[in-house]
């Protein structure tokens, strides 16, 4: 008799550990959101926003339609409610790859934006958007966003600015347009505007910084 409730609390301990590990186990192929909520409260779960699934788990994970952020808690029950956030109750989301976390880190933070070039007529959103920050300077920060006409925006925000402002697209060479749009955009800072009107097409590909670093020097 003894034996066998040993036996029985064994294979029930087996049993919870079996489903421990299952629970555990992580999908490395899912991006993971941590979401920073004002409230002081942190969510965290496998990323669910639709603009993601559409591209098929690769970049964009947030679009600038997204004015929410859904995730799917890891380890919880196929059809289980998850949770849902409006981006008015975010502070932040990180969102990152469980295969390799700190490489796919990425930062995404609500911010106001006129994702069209200064040129060109404005286009801001109804509502905050997510967009990654890629620079932090003393003075201004540097955002990417993705669109699904305008493409994937770079933005940046000085500290006496309400709202981001688009300079360039992300993977793009700098067209004639996007320099005259940076003159335009700078033409109260005459140091930058030279810097734009003399730097090489490539170097908001190969060495974006380099522009990053003279704004953040000269932006007020």
């Amino acid at each position: 008799m003894k034996a066998s409730i040993l036996f029985g609390l064994g294979l029930l301990c087996l049993m919870g550990a079996n489903a421990q590990e299952k629970k555990a186990k992580v999908n490395k192929r899912e991006p993971i959101a941590t979401v920073y909520l004002h409230n002081d409260s942190i969510a965290e779960g496998y990323l669910m926003n639709p603009t993601m699934h559409a591209h098929l788990y690769v970049s964009p994970l947030f679009s600038t339609t997204d004015d929410f952020v859904k995730i799917s808690v890891i380890g919880s029950r196929l059809l289980a409610k998850q949770p849902k956030y409006d981006i008015g109750e975010v502070d932040s989301v990180v969102t990152y790859y469980a295969a390799n976390p700190e490489a796919s880190r990425i930062t995404w933070i609500p911010i106001a934006a006129n994702i069209a070039y200064k040129t060109s007529m404005p286009s801001v959103p109804s509502h905050k958007i997510f967009a990654a920050c890629i620079y932090r300077g003393k003075n201004i920060t540097v955002y990417a966003a993705s669109d699904a006409i305008l493409g994937e925006r770079v933005l940046y925000k000085s500290n006496g600015m309400t709202m981001a402002q688009a300079i360039f697209n992300l993977r793009k060479n700098l067209t004639d347009k996007q320099r005259k749009a940076l003159k335009a955009e700078f033409a109260d800072y005459p140091v930058l505007v030279s810097f734009v009107d003399t730097m090489d097409k490539n170097l908001v590909q190969t060495n974006p910084n380099a522009l990053f670093d003279k704004m953040d020097e000269v932006i007020r």
